[in-house]
């Protein structure tokens, strides 16, 4: 890896210019790098422009339509499947009830070993399914598909991808253990719980492209978070939309037999990852956008109804 001189992005050893700004390995502007190619005439910018709003419905086609034609997404998809039909095949019993009302007692159940190393298992696991299909879904973008290329960079990246699966998980656990914790000494309170849960709602959605940054632009933690700050903006109502729909189709299946319920909830998760890996790279200009965003549909039809009422 190097480090642009322009904008500090961090760059693969095989990329002679930054993906960020353009800039040359030796500093030169892209101008500048490109005239001292023999043979170069007027070149398109390498760096592709991004786009400001998500088209939705093309994210959603697009990320199911990669796995359908994908084999190789398939095959991830059935060993997150085995993997978690294994867990649940060999999981330990369920926390045992904790007599009175107690709340360390209960918090203190959740620390036993098994516990733990059951989530950790989980983290990791998510962490390289996650990883390896946005790794494919940006090589496939830019015209080479390797399963091989892929799972290297999935690997390379587990520890950033695992920090940045707790980070999200301790979003949503940690409010409510505090809760558990200080609830035998203060009164609930209620706008407390509401103040929470805006949060968990935000938070995770400005969140929702760490693993594509991490990934795609080897980012750390720190910078994957300012980075996916930045992608989300105006588009935070579009990504919200698609996490709510995939957490209520994962809470629907739940109502089914778990013989069913696990592999579905673990294909649903698979194309959540394409679908949301998809997004990204229509944000960043590596995926065309070829449908209007909902904004321009909404517009374009109040316009159709206002054109309607002008000519009668």
């Amino acid at each position: 890896m190097w480090r642009c001189s322009h904008c500090g992005a961090e760059v693969e050893d095989d990329f002679e210019v930054c993906w960020s700004c353009s800039t040359a390995r030796s500093g030169a502007s892209y101008e500048e790098f490109h005239a001292t190619v023999p043979g170069a005439s007027a070149p398109a910018p390498i760096a592709p422009s991004e786009v400001e709003q998500i088209a939705v419905l093309q994210a959603i086609e697009d990320g199911i339509g990669a796995i359908a034609r994908h084999r190789v997404l398939l095959l991830a998809g059935v060993l997150l499947v085995a993997s978690r039909l294994a867990d649940s095949f060999f999981a330990t019993p369920g926390t045992p009830a904790v007599e009175g009302a107690n709340p360390i007692a209960l918090l203190l159940t959740l620390l036993r070993w098994q516990f733990v190393t059951g989530r950790s298992m989980h983290l990791v696991v998510d962490a390289l399914a996650d990883g390896f299909v946005v790794a494919f879904l940006y090589s496939a973008a830019c015209g080479r598909a390797s399963p091989v290329e892929a799972a290297s960079r999935a690997v390379s990246r587990l520890p950033s991808l695992v920090g940045a699966e707790a980070i999200v998980l301790a979003i949503f656990v940690a409010p409510f253990v505090a809760l558990l914790a200080v609830g035998s000494l203060a009164p609930p309170y209620a706008a407390l719980v509401w103040c929470i849960f805006a949060l968990q709602i935000y938070l995770p959605v400005r969140l929702i492209f760490w693993r594509e940054v991490i990934v795609v632009e080897a980012a750390g933690l720190a910078r994957a978070s300012r980075r996916s700050w930045h992608l989300v903006r105006r588009n935070w109502w579009r990504l919200a939309f698609l996490a709510v729909v995939t957490w209520w189709g994962g809470m629907r299946l739940k109502r089914l037999p778990a013989y069913l319920s696990v592999p579905a909830g673990a294909l649903l998760g698979l194309a959540a990852d394409a679908v949301m890996a998809s997004a990204y790279l229509q944000r960043v200009g590596l995926l065309p956008r070829r449908r209007r965003t909902l904004t321009q549909l909404v517009a374009a039809r109040a316009a159709s109804r206002s054109g309607v009422l002008d000519s009668l």
